[in-house]
């Protein structure tokens, strides 16, 4: 089967999955979930952020692989001081929003996600191992930040009634995104070819494009978070 007639299929699949929800007294959940703002606006910074973070996670170490030349040993350490640090940030990250709320987590952890998607993005074609650490280093920690409490600061504004329906949908969504951060990852670091160019060279290419991707998220996601503080301030 082709990619249209999988697209074609999983539309289908979640149109037939709408109707039952719909007309169903024991629906799977709640679709009205998705029609209150302060629900959306959380949501969608949310699994965009798990798309960037999944998709970066297996483009750096075939980077560091193809483009720098270096070995599999080495591409997959590359990854490990961002996420040592990041795991022990954790509970810093939660006492922020219980000790701030959601404004400090959220802009300051997506701030740096821009920031250091910026650096990817501008030194995309040249970057070195020792680079490719501490932006993700910063990287991590930023997406970290924004990415759990974007979720948890989301349950706590919506109303208690569709708090469990929003829950399932945030771990459904979570999963979606991780495998579609993947395709396009590879998709455009694979496919990207200029000529006269070294496989290196366009797959430098590729990933720049890709980091310009996550760039983009960055921003859009500054719009959400604008929009859910907004619909949080006027409930």
């Amino acid at each position: 089967m082709s990619g249209s007639g999988y697209f074609a299929v999983t539309v289908i699949a979640f149109g037939l999955f709408g109707w039952r929800s719909k007309y169903s007294h024991k629906a799977l959940f709640k679709l009205s979930v998705f029609k209150r703002a302060s629900f959306m606006y959380s949501f969608l910074p949310y699994i965009l952020l798990q798309a960037s973070n999944i998709g970066i996670n297996f483009l750096l170490p075939n980077y560091v692989q193809v483009v720098d030349g270096a070995s599999a040993f080495i591409g997959g350490l590359v990854l490990l001081p961002g996420s040592v640090l990041n795991g022990l940030g954790q509970p810093i990250y939660g006492w922020m929003l219980d000790r701030y709320g959601g404004k400090l987590p959220l802009y300051l952890g997506n701030t740096l996600f821009f920031v250091t998607a910026l650096g990817f993005t501008v030194f995309g074609r040249h970057l070195s191992v020792l680079a490719i650490i501490l932006l993700y280093l910063v990287f991590a920690m930023g997406r970290s930040m924004a990415f759990g409490n974007s979720m948890t600061y989301g349950l706590k504004i919506i109303d208690p009634e569709i708090r469990n329906d929003a829950n399932a949908v945030y771990s459904t969504g979570q999963q979606v995104a991780g495998s579609i951060g993947t395709t396009v990852m590879a998709v455009l670091m694979s496919t990207i070819t200029v000529p006269h160019f070294t496989n290196a060279q366009n797959a430098a290419v590729g990933s720049q494009i890709a980091f310009g991707l996550i760039l983009l998220i960055g921003a859009v996601n500054f719009w959400f978070f604008t929009k859910l503080f907004k619909v949080k301030a006027q409930s």
